[in-house]
């Protein structure tokens, strides 16, 4: 569906660009003009959201049909003013039909309102300044079309019904008008902010990157070809005025006739002046050739009705990209996620920056003249080309199922009776589209009995309310308190986290397979040796935390710890089981910002988690060294090695980690330390460690020891 809704956008942007250019007296090519909409449609952006189940495709498509219907609207009243045989019914019914319209923009994204409001604005003012429309005739139709617009809300009818059903997930309570206006309004997160974590660029630089952007997506053809059209466009009217073209005056078939002698003053004329009257006929020949002047107005009114349409566009374009920028875009833009997902908002505006492509193409056309078999053949070129430069980047066949992979591997790791806590929404999302619409095709894989629950909506008032009743095991904490907060690094999120697990680790029974948490949940930075964190011990298990309480006995926690080792290797490997190597091809295709890559970040933050994990047990365990747990504590640290190394291999050239390469880069160094030293002990003692080996069956060895000893 959003294929379709991505085609859709760019068959309104070519009409939009044809309702401007529209010339009906005079034959226009339109090959190269749909270039507009081409380039659109295979802008990276845009092709990412028409490939992927998300609303922002809709959206270009209900917003690129209310763009179509403005243009139109707008010459509909233009001309109108002019011309007594333009229909007021059309007008009036495309005005109601883009009231729903927006309504339905409205309905599908909140930032749909910067289009939106410009587009009533100004066609508010034109019908208020109508000569063929009363006041009291343009009120109805407002009070009509904002009855339209309202009929386009109605979607958000079923935020009350299905409330009232209380799905699992489902964010916020709108069963109450006041539960119900903070979920349209975005209360929770912001009525004008995009996000919660504000960045630090302003707004001259937020445009500036949004300009930039653009123009690299387009073959920075956009802006230089719009520009050109600009100065021919000027250049045009000025030659216009230098030559003295004045506009003709509109001449009536009823005045010409008027003016004609008739045909008993032209018989008498005939019979006494002959030579006046072959006059007289010359200059009715002339008047009766009035038509020829009309299309010569025409063409000019016509030339009129497109500067104020590119012009009104134009408008719209800057008035959507300094509010945007100057008002509701607060996400840092430094970062490569909140990047992309400000990104989102950029195709709103792109749509007028495409349509005035589109036109421009075509003032540079008219300009040159330009025959209508090269106008064809330029644009198959020009196709060729963005096929050969872009397929290879947007053919993600072979990558579809990134997300699904890492979703169905998570949750086939976990065991049955546990309790899953997402605090991302890549740990939330993709798992609960899992277990809600594919659970009854393979129930094993993805867990009934999991519970799975989203650190993020816990802290709101709703939550208990809507959500507890699908959870019976799970026991709500009292998380009322000041300076509450979600952010990973703040410390009301650690005082959240801390109470979800204090309610709910004892006893034991309570999740029987165990209590797991998203690794993006807590400040990596906190997390001591062993995984100690805050009086729990947070072993790597695949993406997750295998939260346990710490135990006063610290010789129980290092055994716990230590049987667990095997078992981390193992889900580890698990977690990757179907997904894509980490390579260039891979990053070219799914750059920093999309889904697919922060797959990687987690991929790759959990080798580094474990390879951490072993790193810091083994240098624990080396304080106490003796000549039997030697292999044991080698072991850990190859193990450490393997794991830093790979990760930094990747990390080095990708930049797919959370964490700070500088302590990865630290902590692979203090590996190869360890290691040199641990062997060089080892060397002193090779024989009598070469028969605590051969006899040691119970040790868990992961790597040729021996090997490593003879060397």
């Amino acid at each position: 569906m959003c294929a379709i809704f991505g085609a859709t956008a760019a068959y309104f942007i070519f009409k939009t660009i044809i309702s401007i250019i529209h010339v009906p007296t005079i034959k226009s090519t339109t090959w190269l003009v749909s270039m507009g909409a081409y380039l659109f449609a295979f802008s990276p952006l845009v092709w990412e959201y028409s490939i992927t189940a998300e609303v922002f495709a809709l959206n270009n498509a209900l917003c690129s049909i209310a763009l179509f219907l403005f243009v139109d609207i707008v010459r509909c009243l233009l001309v109108e003013e002019t011309s007594d045989q333009i229909s007021s019914v059309g007008v009036t019914g495309k005005i109601v039909c883009g009231g729903f319209v927006s309504g339905l923009c409205m309905s599908n994204q909140h930032t749909s309102l910067l289009h939106i409001s410009y587009i009533i604005l100004v066609l508010t003012v034109m019908l208020f300044r109508s000569r063929r429309r009363t006041v009291i005739q343009t009120l109805v139709l407002l009070v009509v079309t904002g009855i339209a617009f309202i009929g386009g809300l109605s979607p958000y009818i079923y935020l009350y019904w299905a409330s009232h059903r209380n799905p699992v997930g489902s964010w916020g309570d709108t069963t109450t008008i006041s539960g119900w206006l903070k979920h349209i309004l975005r209360t929770e997160y912001g009525t004008f902010q995009l996000g919660g974590i504000a960045g630090r660029e302003s707004a001259i630089e937020r445009i500036v990157i949004y300009i930039r952007h653009t123009s690299m997506e387009s073959f920075h053809l956009l802006f230089p070809i719009i520009a050109i059209a600009l100065f021919v466009f000027i250049g045009k009217r000025i030659v216009s005025k230098d030559v003295g073209i004045t506009k003709p005056k509109k001449v009536s078939r009823e005045t010409t006739m008027s003016q004609m002698p008739s045909k008993k003053k032209l018989n008498k004329i005939s019979t006494t002046q002959p030579s006046v009257q072959s006059a007289i006929e010359s200059k009715v020949n002339m008047q009766s050739s009035s038509p020829n002047i009309e299309i010569s107005d025409t063409k000019e009114d016509e030339r009129s009705v497109m500067s104020i349409q590119i012009l009104l566009v134009f408008g719209l374009w800057i008035y959507y990209t300094l509010i945007w920028h100057c008002v509701f875009s607060n996400l840092p833009l430094s970062a490569p996620m909140p990047f992309g997902v400000h990104a989102r908002f950029w195709m709103q505006p792109n749509l007028a920056l495409y349509t005035l492509l589109g036109v421009s193409i075509h003032i540079c056309n008219s300009y040159y003249h330009v025959p209508s078999i090269i106008d064809f053949s330029l644009l198959v070129v020009f196709l060729s080309l963005v096929l050969f430069n872009r397929f290879a980047l947007m053919d993600k066949s072979s990558y579809g199922w990134v997300l699904h992979r890492y979703a169905e591997n998570t949750l086939k790791s976990l065991p049955p009776n546990s309790l899953l806590l997402a605090h991302t929404d890549l740990d939330w999302n993709p798992m609960r589209y899992l277990r809600l619409c594919e659970m009854d095709a393979d129930e094993t894989s993805f867990n009934r009995n999991l519970d799975h629950l989203s650190i993020q909506m816990m802290p709101y008032p709703w939550f208990p309310k809507k959500q507890l009743q699908h959870f019976p095991r799970f026991k709500y904490p009292n998380l009322a308190f000041p300076g509450i907060a979600t952010d990973r690094s703040s410390e009301g999120n650690a005082i959240v986290v801390t109470r979800i697990l204090h309610a709910n680790l004892l006893p034991a029974d309570r999740y029987s397979g165990g209590v797991y948490l998203d690794m993006q949940s807590v400040n990596e930075a906190e997390i001591e040796d062993m995984g100690q964190w805050r009086g729990y011990t947070l072993i790597p298990y695949g993406s997750q935390y295998n939260v346990l309480v710490t135990a006063t006995n610290i010789t129980l926690v290092k055994s716990k710890i230590e049987a667990s080792h095997v078992i981390s290797w193992k889900q580890l490997k698990a977690l990757s089981t179907g997904l894509p190597e980490i390579n260039d091809r891979f990053m070219t295709k799914f750059p920093h910002g999309s889904w697919e890559a922060a797959v990687m970040n987690v991929i790759t933050d959990s080798h580094y988690q474990l390879g951490l994990f072993y790193l810091t047990f083994a240098i624990d365990q080396q304080k106490s060294v003796t000549l039997e747990s030697i292999p044991f504590i080698l072991d850990r640290y190859l193990a450490a090695k393997e794991l830093l190394t790979s990760t930094w291999e990747v990390v080095s050239r990708h930049k797919t980690l959370s964490s700070s390469d500088h302590d990865l880069l630290k902590n692979t160094a203090l590996t190869y330390l360890r290691i040199q030293a641990i062997l060089s002990i080892a060397g002193q003692y090779q024989n009598k460690l070469m028969n605590i080996l051969k006899n040691a069956r119970k040790i868990k060895v992961s790597f040729s020891i021996a090997k490593i000893i003879n060397i």
